[in-house]
C-alpha cells in the first residue's frame, strides 16, 4: 500500500473525493482516466517509447500541483491486478515531470511496497535538479535512464536503481539490490546500507561512496571517478578501472583494490587524505 505525504484525511469516500467541481478533481478524473485508458492499451514494454507516449499524452492537463500526485499514487493502487501495472512507475514520472515544468519539486512519495521504475527517464533541468524522495522500498529501476535528478531512497531499493543515469545524485538509506548506479555518467551516488553486487559498475566522471559493505564486483570498471570506501569490499572491487582514484581509512581495504591506467589510492588520516603505494 502507498501512503500520501501532504495527505492525512483518510476517511474521505473514493465519490466524494473525485466528484468536486474544484480544479483540483477536475485534473484528477483526467488523470485517472487517462491512466485508464493507458492500461488498456497494448503495450511493447519498450519504457522509453512507453513515457514518450503517457508524457505527451498529459499536453490538456491543468497545472499539475504535488497534492494531484499525491492523490493519484494512493489512488492507483486499486489497479494492482492490471498486467501493466507493475510498469506504473513510467505514468507516474510523466506525471512528475509535468508537475517539475509547472514550477514544483521536492516530490515524496510514501510507500509500504515498491513500485517498479519511478523517475525512469525523468529528466530535470542543469542548473535545477529534481528531487524526488521515496519514503518506503523503491522498486526496480527507480531512477533508470534519469538526468537531473536528486534521489533519496528511505527504505530497500531493488536492482537496477540509478543505472545508467547522468548527472544525478542517489542516496541509497538502505541495502540494494544489483547493478544500482551501474553505468552512471556524472553522478554521485551513496551507499549508507548493503551494496549489491555490480553497484557503481562501469560508472564515468562520477563519485561513489560506499558506506556500508559491499557485494562482488562494486566500482569495478569505473573511469575518471572518485571512490571513497567505509565498509567491507567484495570480490574484485574496483577491478580494472581507468583513471579512478580510491579513498579510505583502512590500509587493508587499500591493500586489496587494485588500481590501473592512471588511478591512485589515498589513505585518509585525521580528515587529509595521503597518497597511499
Amino acid at each position: 500500500m502507498v501512503l500520501l505525504d501532504d495527505f492525512s484525511d483518510r476517511e474521505i469516500e473514493e465519490e466524494k473525493k473525485f466528484s468536486s467541481k474544484s480544479s483540483i478533481d477536475d485534473n484528477l478524473n483526467l488523470i485517472v482516466r487517462k491512466y485508464e485508458e493507458w492500461l488498456k492499451r497494448d503495450s511493447s514494454y519498450m519504457l522509453k517509447e512507453e513515457y514518450a507516449k503517457v508524457f505527451a499524452s498529459l499536453d490538456d492537463l491543468k497545472e499539475l500541483k504535488k497534492r494531484d500526485i499525491h492523490y493519484f499514487v494512493d489512488y492507483m493502487q486499486k489497479y494492482k491486478e492490471a498486467e501493466k501495472y507493475t510498469i506504473s512507475g513510467i505514468y507516474l514520472s510523466a506525471l512528475l515531470e509535468k508537475s517539475f515544468n509547472c514550477g514544483h519539486n521536492d516530490f515524496v512519495i510514501k510507500t509500504e511496497t515498491p513500485i517498479l521504475w519511478i523517475g525512469a527517464y525523468l529528466s530535470g533541468k542543469q542548473h535545477e535538479k529534481l528531487f524526488i524522495t521515496i519514503d518506503g522500498p523503491a522498486g526496480m529501476g527507480t531512477g533508470y535512464y534519469g538526468t537531473n535528478l536528486f534521489v533519496r531512497i528511505k527504505g530497500k531499493a531493488e536492482a537496477g536503481s540509478g543505472k545508467r543515469a547522468e548527472n544525478s545524485v542517489f542516496i541509497f538509506e538502505k541495502r540494494t539490490g544489483q547493478t544500482c548506479c551501474e553505468r552512471t555518467k556524472n553522478c554521485y551516488c551513496i551507499f549508507n546500507g548493503y551494496a549489491g553486487s555490480w553497484a557503481g559498475y562501469e560508472t564515468k566522471d562520477s563519485t561513489m561512496v560506499f558506506n556500508g559493505n559491499c557485494g562482488e564486483d562494486c566500482a569495478s570498471y569505473t573511469e575518471n571517478s572518485n571512490v571513497l570506501i567505509n565498509g567491507n569490499i567484495g570480490h574484485l572491487f574496483g577491478f580494472l578501472t581507468r583513471g579512478t582514484d580510491f579513498y579510505s581509512q583502512n590500509i587493508n581495504t587499500l591493500n586489496k583494490v587494485r588500481v590501473r591506467k592512471g588511478g591512485k589510492k589515498y589513505l585518509i588520516k585525521r580528515g587529509c587524505a595521503y597518497e597511499y603505494t
